[in-house]
């Protein structure tokens, strides 16, 4: 019993790694991404109070700190993003619409935002941006990005 619950463990552990290289590849397709930075991925609908914090936090940032990403993902009307967050926003080549919905397979993508930070080329963690996030994801963010532009 001990062995099968172990080879449980093993088996979902590598699909979670598994999942990570996929998000990361895709990633890859969408941005030419440094070996550190952060990728901040913004549902189109879902927690209203979350979902302002991340667009607030991308829009005032996005030129402030280069190693920023920022993919709006599940947008049903870029005409509406648009008048939403401004076109200079969203043509900056940093920003990206998951239009395919690639990046929302990949994550299972929830109604809250997520962080992925990657360091040394890997990701090396993903949070989620919600009410139970017991930190604030937003100054967490604010530190590493700081951090990768003093370096």
């Amino acid at each position: 019993m001990k062995f099968l619950w172990a080879f449980l463990l093993l088996f979902l552990a590598g699909c979670s790694v598994k999942k990570e290289m996929l998000l990361l590849k895709t990633l890859r397709q969408y941005y030419t991404l440094p070996q550190n930075c952060a990728v901040l991925l913004i549902p189109n609908a879902g927690c209203a109070g979350c979902i302002s914090n991340a667009e607030t936090f991308a829009t005032r940032n996005i030129d402030k700190y280069p190693a920023l990403y920022v993919n709006m993902v599940s947008v049903r009307s870029k005409k509406l993003l648009a008048q939403k967050l401004g076109n200079t926003f969203l043509l900056n080549p940093r920003v990206k619409i998951d239009t395919e919905q690639t990046i929302k397979e990949l994550t299972t993508m929830s109604i809250y935002p997520k962080i992925v930070y990657i360091q040394a080329g890997k990701i090396i963690n993903i949070v989620e941006s919600s009410p139970k996030y017991e930190k604030n994801a937003w100054d967490e963010l604010r530190a590493y990005l700081s951090n990768l532009t003093t370096k």
